[in-house]
């Protein structure tokens, strides 16, 4: 006696099968990476960009120490960045 063959009772059965088997294992991947971005929501959170590098306000002092801006157009510039010059900076009277 024979016994049950089930790969040759339809044309293709192995390879459903086979396709059947990625699918499931494909869904379940997926369902693991969603609930755990869902329990850190950090994961989902686009990163924050840090500043690197010198500020504004140190990118005019320097260019006032090598000579490239006068007092004045130092005070102005930084006046359009949104700051004061600091008492006895470079733009300030010097401290008496």
């Amino acid at each position: 006696m024979r016994w049950h063959d089930g790969v040759h009772h339809f044309p293709w059965g192995g390879l459903v099968f086979l396709l059947l088997a990625i699918a499931f294992v494909g869904v379940m991947v997926w369902l693991v990476v969603s609930t755990s971005r869902r329990s850190h929501p950090a994961a989902l959170a686009p990163p924050t960009a840090t500043p690197t590098g010198p500020s504004p306000e140190d990118i005019l002092r320097e260019r006032l120490a090598r000579g490239e801006i006068d007092p004045e157009d130092y005070a102005a510039r930084l006046h359009a960045l949104g700051t004061t010059p600091r008492p006895g900076g470079p733009a300030g009277n010097p401290p008496t």
